[in-house]
């Protein structure tokens, strides 16, 4: 680990920026220490983009005027560039991340649009397991609460919530639930109280025919609905659990008892139609 050490060279070597989960910055196989100041101006660049002095002055020095402000980001692009020369570059009149310098979010927010887009295709089912995490990913910047952060970590969750359920339609659509299924309880970590992800969770289990899984999903859902919401699923929800209800012959059965005092707790059963609840 390397604390500030003057003389690495980002050029000619790969630069990698982690921002998902915690801030480290690697040049080689090095691992570079910098200050606050520096890994905030570093962090912004990978978030924004490139952008003018005067803005990132504004943006990271808030409460400073703007001679200040600009002080201070002049004071921080030296202490970079004296660190770890490349960090950094000028194009035109905007200042941005050295062209060999990459970041996991750079490389989240790309599949994330290659997914949304639909040029991805839909995984097997053991690598629609393996793709969540990675589609999830640690929070952005834990600990940081700047504007700039507070905002784009926001915005990601919400573009991987997107993709998720791209990728849940996209496997449905193709005739491939089991992946859907995966990908919708991801999305449901994400927003647990979306009609649109319950729904598709939903669907996946009736598409496997499995009645009671897609019973129990409902119910959870109105039960958090409930308790965290004071409301109850919407009438689209109810409506695709009623026809799935009414189109059953088998698959929902009344409960088995062992006599009529004692019920038998040793099999689970989806509660008779009679009584469910929509």
């Amino acid at each position: 680990m390397v604390l500030g050490q003057r003389g690495t060279h980002v050029t000619g070597s790969s630069a990698a920026l982690t921002l998902l989960g915690r801030w480290r910055l690697r040049v080689g196989d090095q691992e570079i220490l910098l200050g606050r100041r520096e890994r905030r101006l570093l962090a912004c660049l990978a978030i924004s983009g490139a952008h003018s002095r005067d803005w990132l002055a504004a943006t990271l020095w808030p409460d400073a005027d703007s001679e200040r402000a600009t002080a201070c980001l002049r004071t921080t692009l030296w202490s970079l560039r004296r660190e770890v020369p490349g960090l950094t570059c000028v194009t035109g009149r905007l200042l941005k991340l050295g062209t060999d310098v990459e970041s996991d979010l750079e490389h989240l927010q790309h599949s994330i649009s290659k997914i949304i887009s639909g040029r991805q295709a839909t995984p097997a089912v053991d690598e629609a397991v393996r793709a969540v995490p990675s589609l999830l990913a640690d929070e952005l910047l834990p600990g940081w609460y700047e504007d700039w952060v507070l905002l784009e970590r926001e915005r990601l969750r919400n573009r991987q919530l997107e993709a998720l359920k791209a990728m849940a339609r996209q496997a449905l659509d193709a005739g491939r639930p089991r992946p859907a299924i995966q990908y919708a309880r991801a999305a449901i970590e994400i927003e647990p109280h979306d009609d649109d992800n319950v729904l598709l969770l939903i669907t996946a289990q009736l598409d496997l025919g499995h009645i009671a899984d897609a019973l129990r999903a409902f119910h959870q859902y109105r039960t958090r609905l409930g308790w965290e919401l004071g409301a109850d699923p919407s009438p689209r929800v109810r409506g695709v659990v009623a026809r799935a209800l009414a189109s059953s012959t088998s698959g929902v059965s009344r409960p088995q008892y062992r006599s009529e005092r004692r019920p038998d707790r040793t099999r689970t059963a989806a509660p008779p139609k009679s009584v469910v609840r929509l």
